[in-house]
């Protein structure tokens, strides 16, 4: 949902997209779909006129690039250009919706704050797979292999903590 809110924020705002591809990578919002649309706006945003043009680009954009493949290893395409589509139009709507009476100061006010959220729910779910595999390797009696992951778990604890402060 706070991807989601972001993206909506970015298509209301579309001065902001610069400075999101700047502080966000895609990885860290959650869901491919939000990934996909955040990637077309970081490729279109010095294009960005309105929503309309940015949904004819995309829709092009995804029909060619777009292509998954369902379950593990199937050979069967899924086309998600509808869906994407779908969701770019929800996410228009939840910009006008929640955001309709904001200034530009309020709305990036409002991105910084989704931002770091999603960075520290990203550093989060890092943390924890690393910690996973730190387990693994002490059991695996990997003591090089431990202490490269566990300077990789404190470098990330380092980084939330810079978040919290």
């Amino acid at each position: 949902k706070i991807s989601e809110l972001l993206l909506a924020l970015l298509l209301k705002f579309p001065l902001l997209i610069e400075y999101a591809v700047n502080q966000l990578p895609a990885d860290q919002l959650v869901g491919l779909d939000n990934q996909g649309i955040y990637k077309g706006l970081t490729i279109y945003y010095n294009n960005f006129v309105d929503y309309n043009d940015f949904k004819l680009w995309f829709a092009g954009q995804s029909g060619a690039a777009n292509l998954v493949y369902a379950g593990a290893g199937e050979n069967k395409k899924i086309d998600q250009t509808a869906e994407r589509l779908k969701l770019l139009d929800k996410l228009a709507l939840l910009g006008d919706k929640d955001f309709f009476d904001y200034e530009y100061e309020q709305a990036k006010t409002e991105a910084i704050k989704i931002i770091i959220t999603l960075k520290k729910y990203y550093l989060s779910g890092k943390m924890k797979e690393i910690e996973k595999l730190i387990a693994r390797s002490e059991e695996g009696g990997n003591k090089d292999e431990t202490d490269i992951l566990m300077e990789k778990f404190k470098m990330a604890a380092d980084e939330l903590m810079a978040h919290d402060s």
